[in-house]
């Protein structure tokens, strides 16, 4: 079996290949697109020279068709995007064309080149937009409505997804993941960021105090490791042209997420919040349920979220201690 997954250097798609590579008969061969060499090497380790990689820009369809030609794909996932809300905000063009452009030059060489292939379309808990708290936990039956430029670019990919599927026929499920974490996240995410921090202050690199935005939002957070998993119980047991969710049922206040964290570096570490990082959100609450995607496929998450902090600190005490090292 043949499975190629875009941005598989990225930090769902490395443990994605990581995933499959453990867990999948060794009769499977993964492909995958990159962007960035370095990020590919770092993310991937071991599997970077086990896995038949391509080099993807996202603007050029010829290429995807190529490497379509190459692949010949049974099972494809779209990992490959912008993530980060505030990058999408800052260029929409730019995340237009890779969030959603590039899906329509995916779904295009697909139905041309290997239309029996099925696809799984990595969407965002971030095309709901702003809900109320009675509104929560959400379903895939609630409107998609989204707030900023991210969840607009995944909504409309969405929208090209169903084309495709009503139009040529093709095999897609769509995965609406909510947050997710684990080691090798950017520390541009709040998790990664606070549990960075933290590993700063148990080395004695940094003062003992744990530096954060707005501590009101609530977000539901999955390990990545779960979501992962959940990516190939969709492949394999998920029902084509239908949308799930992808979360834990459970939303966490960044307040919560910080006082959990700080005692990993000192039990007397100060929350200090900064004011250059209040960036207020318009999404105060996203708690979703995923009983239709258990319903269907048996999943459920499996990793507490005390683990997920503790490997994601462990992650960056390694990676500072590394950095000692070499100055």
């Amino acid at each position: 079996m043949n499975i190629l997954i875009t941005g598989v250097s990225g930090f769902a798609g490395s443990h994605l290949a990581e995933y499959i590579a453990g867990h999948v008969p060794s009769a499977v061969k993964i492909h995958g697109t990159y962007f960035h060499l370095e990020e590919a090497k770092k993310n991937l380790g071991p599997l970077f020279s086990k896995l038949k990689l391509f080099h993807y820009d996202t603007s050029h369809p010829e290429t995807m068709a190529k490497i379509l030609r190459e692949s010949s794909p049974e099972i494809i996932f779209n990992l490959a995007g912008i993530a980060y809300v505030p990058d999408a905000e800052k260029d929409k063009f730019l995340t237009y064309q890779i969030n959603t452009l590039s899906v329509d030059n995916l779904l295009e060489g697909v139905s041309k080149i290997c239309p029996g292939a099925k696809m799984i379309l990595i969407s965002s808990s971030e095309v709901y937009g702003k809900v109320k708290p009675d509104e929560t936990p959400l379903t895939e039956k609630h409107p998609v409505n989204p707030h900023n430029i991210y969840g607009a670019s995944k909504g409309a990919m969405e929208l090209i997804g169903r084309y495709y599927f009503n139009h040529s026929g093709l095999q897609i499920i769509t995965l609406r993941a909510f947050n997710h974490a684990g080691p090798r996240q950017s520390d541009r995410f709040v998790i990664s960021n606070f549990c960075r921090q933290a590993a700063k202050i148990k080395l004695g690199i940094s003062s003992p105090r744990l530096e954060v935005g707005d501590l009101e939002p609530q977000r539901d957070f999955t390990d990545v490791r779960d979501v992962v998993r959940g990516y190939w119980n969709a492949a394999i047991r998920g029902k084509v042209g239908e949308t799930y969710n992808l979360c834990s049922g459970s939303a966490h206040s960044i307040k919560k997420i910080a006082s959990m964290i700080a005692p990993l570096a000192d039990p007397s570490i100060e929350i200090f919040q900064d004011p250059t990082r209040l960036r207020k959100s318009n999404l105060p609450l996203l708690l979703g349920s995923f009983q239709k995607f258990q319903a269907d496929t048996g999943w459920k998450p499996d990793i507490p979220l005390e683990k997920t902090l503790q490997d994601v600190f462990e992650f960056w005490m390694k990676y500072e201690k590394a950095v000692v090292s070499c100055k």
